[in-house]
């Protein structure tokens, strides 16, 4: 699905520190604590959002926030940069 994310947006979700890792092609940064006053930055409701962090957990609680925001069209990266990586 990265490979070929036409039509969506892949979206890293942690709280930026220096040096941190990305996924190539990571279109935006918005830490996931901060989703709903960076709504502006989102796409609309129904595009694919893929969301992801290191391990997945903080990504899951983004995919939720995101889904109470009314978003539907959600993918967490399970197992996040970690499980990327490998």
């Amino acid at each position: 699905m990265l490979d070929n994310k036409e039509g969506s947006i892949l979206i890293d979700v942690r709280i930026p520190i220096p040096e941190q890792k990305h996924i190539p092609g990571t279109d935006k940064f918005i830490p996931f604590n901060a989703l709903k006053e960076n709504r502006d930055k989102l796409p609309c409701e129904d595009k694919k959002i893929i969301v992801y962090c290191l391990k997945g957990k903080t990504s899951a609680q983004a995919a939720k926030e995101l889904g109470k925001m009314g978003f539907t069209n959600i993918c967490n990266l399970d197992g996040g940069i970690a499980s990327w990586e490998k």
